[in-house]
């Protein structure tokens, strides 16, 4: 084999490896709700009555499979990710930016003093809570994860306009 069938091997492998690891990451599919276990419906309609379901979908993480149900709860966006025997194992609702707790408030304020908080959510995982409160920046955006006590837990810069 010469060198640049080698190296076109070589690339083509590195190609393939790459796709079937983005794939192995992006597993979350859409399913209608009869392919969504009964338990997991149950546990839905009981906590959050007067939501309008949206889509659900299922995702595998770490070997586990979740069941998630995007929904509208008034004007507000609510997904819920259960487990198979309807235990909920994460919960993002969309917050206005009033009812931001004060120091999550103060923290984005004082990290993008000039910039204008466009959306923002509470995220529930067990008993812990985060808010992800995203920025407009100019044309771009960017997300901040901070604790209800206002100390950031990461920065990610987003995508322009």
């Amino acid at each position: 084999m010469n060198r640049i069938t080698g190296i076109t091997a070589a690339g083509i492998f590195l190609i393939a490896v790459f796709i079937i690891a983005i794939e192995a990451n992006a597993q979350e599919k859409r399913i209608s709700k009869k392919d969504v276990p009964q338990a997991v419906i149950s546990a839905f309609e009981k906590s959050y009555p007067n939501a309008k379901v949206k889509a659900y979908s299922t995702e595998k993480e770490n070997g586990k499979t979740y069941y998630e149900v995007e929904s509208m709860q008034g004007k507000s966006t609510l997904d819920v990710s259960y487990l198979s025997d309807g235990t909920a194992a994460e919960i993002e609702e969309g917050v206005k930016e009033k009812d931001l707790p004060t120091p999550v408030v103060e923290t984005v304020n004082a990290k993008y003093p000039k910039d204008k908080i466009v959306k923002a959510e509470k995220r529930t995982v067990g008993t812990s809570v985060t808010y992800e409160v995203r920025v407009k920046i100019g044309k771009a955006y960017e997300s901040i994860v901070v604790d209800p006590t206002g100390n950031i837990i990461t920065e990610q810069d987003g995508e322009e306009d």
